[in-house]
């Protein structure tokens, strides 16, 4: 076998290669976005209040509460005093 042939067998196996790897990946698209409609987007509802629809709290929101405000307060101050850390 003379080298412009294998170079020419290797340049097809490459293409025919690549041809399968892309009619399945198209093949994958096509059978997911099949299972996708038949599905109709249902999506499992989530447990707690996020069920009920609130939204999650904001930052802002939370800290103009005063009892979440001391509860932090007191958790820092607790774990700085058991670890000797309670440098102000």
């Amino acid at each position: 076998m003379s080298a412009s042939s294998l170079i020419t067998q290797g340049g097809f196996l490459m293409l025919l290669g690549m041809g399968v790897v892309f009619a399945f990946l198209g093949t994958l698209v096509a059978c997911v976005s099949l299972l996708s409609r038949l599905a109709g987007g249902q999506t499992a509802a989530p447990d707690g209040d996020a069920a009920a629809g609130s939204a999650p709290a904001r930052p802002e929101d939370l800290m103009s509460d005063p009892e979440l405000v001391s509860v932090i307060t007191g958790a820092i101050h607790k774990y700085r005093s058991q670890k000797g850390n309670d440098d102000r």
